[in-house]
């Protein structure tokens, strides 16, 4: 180390005097002496200068991410180690997880790599910086992931943080992905939140791919709701739907018996008696999914009289009888660009007529058998 220090003092003296004379007389630079310096200021500073120096523990944490420097284990993804080893350190991740503890401490050999299969590196990674620091960005693309990641290894505070981030971020694609993500990982707040999403926006959410990826207990659980923006026959086909994409998945034909088999139960949550006779037959009995019992049951009950139909009990054929509460869809409340001073004039069973400018934002029950022709409406433009 001395003999260093008088090497270096050596070359920056005579860059000193070098720089002395350059005032008087210009002359070319020395690289030899140049490279030399450079060379010793290095080694010196690596010996010397300690990365440690003026940092707080959050500071020495935030410099060890991700770096060799002390780290005793490194984790691969899928086998790929083309990919690289991402390096830890054991104290820091048992310090942060009990997972990881149990992994680390009890489970593992010394110093062998440790195999993530079920997480993506790059999801590892962000999962790492928030170990380490506290602190990691959530977005739409990676917030399931993360959770995810945070719900095997039990960091909690990571995973409030995503479902706090999914909360805000809820939209018809990807509200399937979550509702199904708080099922599975039993997070009461993030399931509440995505049914009274898919409640207001069912008409919407049906038509996009992640409902047809849904689980079978996140869409009994939609089924169970007595609210829903769209009407029977539309849940009734988007359920038939979601059949003939689980037949695809389990490669068996889409025939009518085995698109029951794979609803089950589910099946009577269908609010079938509030739809229309019409709506019936020519979609509901076309599936081939009912009974010729249950079609037999059905088809009397359509053809009763209003006021026999009231005295009938709270199914029929196992089918609940009473109509789901319907709010109006998203495409609904819009107005018409073709007539935007369309006013709607109402004229119900009264000697007064009553005019109607503005729609109260109120729930609409949807009983599908309410026919167009109970109701008298004339448009008038004004």
């Amino acid at each position: 180390m001395i003999s260093d220090f008088i090497v270096v003092l050596q070359l920056l003296v005579r860059h000193q005097s070098k720089n002395r004379l350059a005032r008087q007389v210009t002359v070319g630079s020395n690289k030899e002496d140049d490279w030399l310096l450079n060379k010793h200021v290095l080694q010196m500073s690596e010996e010397v200068i300690d990365w440690r120096h003026d940092k707080s523990p959050q500071d020495c944490l935030k410099y060890l991410l991700f770096k060799e420097t002390l780290s005793d284990v490194h984790f691969i993804f899928n086998n790929d180690y083309s990919s690289g080893r991402v390096p830890a350190h054991t104290f820091v991740l048992a310090m942060r997880s009990a997972v990881f503890e149990d992994e680390l401490f009890t489970e593992r050999a010394e110093h062998e790599d440790i195999l993530v299969e079920d997480i993506s590196k790059d999801i590892f990674e962000m999962m790492l910086k928030y170990i380490y620091t506290n602190m990691t960005k959530i977005t739409n693309a990676n917030s399931v992931g993360l959770l995810q990641a945070a719900m095997k290894y039990q960091i909690q505070g990571l995973a409030d943080l995503c479902v706090a981030h999914m909360e805000r971020s809820l939209n018809r694609n990807n509200v399937c992905k979550i509702l199904d993500e708080a099922v599975n990982f039993e997070i009461p707040s993030l399931k509440t939140s995505a049914l009274y999403f898919l409640s207001n926006f069912t008409r919407e959410v049906f038509k996009t791919e992640g409902f047809l990826s849904l689980s079978y207990t996140s869409l009994d659980l939609i089924l169970d709701l007595d609210k829903l923006s769209t009407s029977e026959i539309e849940v009734f086909k988007a359920v038939v739907l979601w059949a003939d994409e689980q037949c695809k998945k389990n490669n068996i034909p889409d025939e009518g018996e085995n698109k029951r088999n794979i609803l089950g139960d589910m099946f009577y949550k269908l609010r079938i008696p509030a739809m229309t006779l019409r709506q019936y037959s020519n979609i509901v009995v076309t599936s081939e999914l009912l009974t010729e019992q249950e079609q037999l049951q059905l088809f009397k009950y359509f053809t009763l009289q209003p006021s026999s139909k009231s005295k009938v009990s709270v199914t029929i054929a196992n089918f609940p009888m009473k109509p789901r509460l319907r709010t109006k869809a998203l495409d609904e409340w819009q107005p018409k660009k073709s007539t935007p001073t369309k006013k709607k004039q109402v004229r119900f069973a009264s000697s007064n007529q009553v005019n109607v400018t503005q729609l109260p934002a109120e729930p609409v029950y949807g009983d599908d058998n309410l026919d167009a022709r109970e109701v008298e409406a004339q448009e008038v433009f004004g």
